[in-house]
């Protein structure tokens, strides 16, 4: 394996960092650089660290994405796992997930011991706000097992499969931009992708997708009217349909075309190339502050953002 460079690459979650806070974006992708070497300088280290942090409502996203996907790949293995193990493996992940952030070890190993956001910064959790991040898991992964519009999708041939969960590449602009769709398979000669969500509907739900056509086209040779782009609101239990043609494509395109743009403008090479904070200042702060893990390695972050309060995670999948 050749080294790791800190290359510069597009993805939603990487724009939108960007958009939200210039200094965050620094931390996440140039500032926590190295940062998992032993040898690395603390700085790194210490931004490495927190980089891993997840807050509850992220964890709950991840946790359901993770459970869904494997028990796609048991399924494929000829296996099929019950609801109710998926939600028994589901309250085990989140009841170690617990202890371990109560615990030192993730300062040893922050990629595989978990550290919430709330803990690190002191924030109350009351029983009920954990309660309810908890049902909501539960409400997300009933409804795939349940929601009748599912059923395509779970009695689908795994040789129809192309994707589930799966980090991939394509070009714009001579750049990589990452996409993961969640659940991909041709259905009636159409690929239909899936995306679930365990947060509320937003605006960028529907550019994500949009992405992911983009990465159909390009990996699979699709054109606009061979796709079926849903986004799934699991604890809603709505699926929405989203419309795509191919000028909306190119529009898409074009968009992430002129954010790669943007984002060269501030990239460089943290091994060869000193760090300029003046081109990543905290135009965040304070508004992005109560969410962004890096508030203990920041200067702008007033000392009493630390609380999220009772709003959900706008970060949270």
């Amino acid at each position: 394996m050749g080294e790791i460079r800190c290359e510069l690459s597009w993805s939603p979650s990487r724009a939108k960092t960007f958009e939200s806070c210039r200094r965050q974006y620094f931390y996440q992708y140039y500032g926590s650089w190295r940062g998992w070497e032993a040898k690395a300088a603390e700085s790194a280290r210490q931004l490495y660290r927190l980089k891993q942090m997840k807050s509850l409502d992220v964890f709950a996203g991840i946790v359901v994405h993770d459970l869904i996907a494997a028990w796609f790949g048991a399924r494929k293995s000829g296996r099929e796992t019950a609801p109710e193990a998926v939600l028994a493996q589901a309250k085990q992940r989140f009841d170690q997930a617990w202890r371990e952030s109560r615990g030192e070890g993730w300062k040893r190993d922050p990629k595989r011991v978990a550290r919430f956001v709330e803990h690190h910064y002191g924030e109350s959790v009351a029983p009920a706000r954990a309660g309810a991040i908890w049902a909501k898991v539960e409400r997300s992964l009933r409804a795939f097992f349940t929601l009748d519009q599912l059923e395509p999708v779970r009695r689908s041939d795994p040789k129809s499969w192309l994707a589930v969960e799966a980090l991939d590449t394509f070009e714009i602009a001579r750049t990589k931009v990452y996409a993961v769709p969640d659940f991909a398979f041709r259905s009636e000669e159409r690929v239909w992708i899936l995306d679930w969500k365990t947060g509320n509907p937003r605006e960028a739900d529907e550019r994500q997708l949009k992405c992911y056509a983009l990465y159909a086209r390009s990996r699979w040779k699709t054109s606009a009217a061979d796709l079926r782009l849903t986004l799934v609101y699991l604890p809603q239990g709505e699926l929405r349909e989203v419309a795509v043609d191919e000028r909306e494509l190119a529009q898409v395109e074009g968009d992430i075309a002129h954010g790669i743009e943007l984002l060269s403008g501030t990239h460089f090479d943290p091994d060869r190339e000193p760090a300029e904070l003046a081109r990543f200042p905290p135009n965040g702060a304070p508004r992005a502050c109560r969410y962004c893990v890096f508030r203990e390695a920041c200067e702008a972050a007033p000392r009493e953002a630390a609380s999220g309060g009772g709003d959900e995670d706008p970060t949270a999948e």
